[in-house]
């Protein structure tokens, strides 16, 4: 028998037992559609486990929208990512995006720029940091 911490959540479903830690951060994120579905381009949504929520998604067990475009055939991806530390920043966040109607400015697949840097780690892609500004000589070596 396991000793679950105070604020973890234990499920029991037909017999199996499972314990959730408290998430430690959460993402809003937003989803481009690769066509159009009426009139809507990208969603957009919150969850502390992204995987699993996109994997909601993408077999038409998320939300409305997200189930209409997986049975209508069109695919998606994620374009962007904001990650945050608590529930309730990530609400307030995803309720101000959301307010802007503004799908297509938030979307850098529409604006035809890169993809941020945890969407591109997400991707698999290695980030590296990149150096803007003068070089300076290491101390010491006098070069």
């Amino acid at each position: 028998m396991f000793t679950p911490r105070a604020d973890s959540t234990i499920l029991t479903y037909r017999g199996l037992t499972v314990r959730l830690d408290p998430p430690t951060y959460f993402y809003v994120y937003l989803l481009h559609f690769h066509s159009r579905y009426y009139h809507a381009g990208h969603y957009m949504g919150m969850t502390a486990n992204l995987e699993a929520r996109l994997h909601l998604h993408s077999t038409g067990r998320g939300a409305k929208l997200t189930k209409a475009v997986s049975k209508a055939g069109i695919t998606f991806e994620v374009s962007r990512l904001w990650k945050v530390d608590t529930w309730k920043e990530a609400r307030a966040l995803e309720r101000k995006l959301k307010r802007r109607h503004d799908g297509p400015g938030l979307c850098p697949i529409c604006q035809g720029k890169p993809v941020d840097s945890l969407v591109f780690m997400r991707q698999g892609h290695p980030v590296f940091s990149t150096f803007e500004g003068k070089r300076r000589p290491m101390p010491g070596t006098g070069r």
